[in-house]
């Protein structure tokens, strides 16, 4: 039986980094800070409070709405923040209070961000990306964590695998059809996973992205709604 106090701490845990990750999708794309600098309605601009900033319960009490202009949030904020919460107790569910829950709370987060941001701004931006490298290979040095992670070996390979094999596709591809297919910033997502969890991984990575890819644009093939 999980403690309710070890589980109540990681749902706050995981609130606090899920309105980091609010932060860090409004403000990365703009090349703003996310240290510095208070929270503001996107609306009519007043700074928020902090008793109105707290995740999940303040969006629940004000019922989504600002309390100077009295218009709506974005449901955006708070879901963010309740998949953050969920993703960081499955996390601990299964690796209980361990450097690998850390780790893997630290990607999962990294991950949600990334995600957003690409999905509204169809760009990845290097802070993430370069700090996760970096990060994978460095912990692939410390032979407590090889039980999941790669060690530094296969964690190197799978970096530069991951890397390669999405700029072969991008360089073919512009040969062959004189025009951009991907960004590099997959390229680099993709060297981050290869990084965390060595070259073994990248084959599956793609496999299923090209699937869940393929289920998301058949009904549009379909209707003839895209080429």
């Amino acid at each position: 039986m999980v403690p309710a106090v070890d589980l109540i701490f990681v749902a706050i845990l995981g609130g606090l980094w899920g309105s980091f990750a609010n932060v860090c999708i409004y403000r990365l794309p703009k090349d703003k800070g996310v240290v510095s600098g208070r929270s503001h309605c996107p609306k009519c601009k007043k700074k928020i409070v902090w008793y109105d900033n707290i995740p999940i319960i303040s969006y629940l009490i004000l019922s989504g709405k600002c309390r100077k202009c009295k218009r709506e949030i974005s449901l955006h904020y708070f879901t963010v923040e309740y998949i953050n919460i969920m993703s960081f107790l499955i996390i601990y569910f299964l690796f209980g209070i361990s450097m690998t829950t850390i780790l893997l709370m630290i990607l999962s987060v990294s991950f949600l961000i990334i995600f957003l941001i690409d999905l509204k701004h169809f760009i990845i931006p290097n802070s993430l990306t370069f700090s996760l490298m970096i990060l994978g290979f460095i912990k692939s040095f410390d032979p407590n964590l090889n039980s999941i992670f790669p060690n530094y070996i296969n964690s190197l390979i799978g970096g530069f695998f991951g890397y390669g094999i999405i700029f072969s596709i991008i360089f073919f591809y512009r040969q062959i059809r004189k025009k951009e297919g991907m960004g590099l910033g997959d390229a680099k997502l993709l060297a981050v996973i290869g990084f965390w969890f060595g070259w073994i991984s990248i084959p599956f990575v793609i496999f299923l992205s090209s699937i869940f890819a393929l289920v998301f644009v058949i009904p549009d093939l379909i209707k003839k709604i895209k080429k």
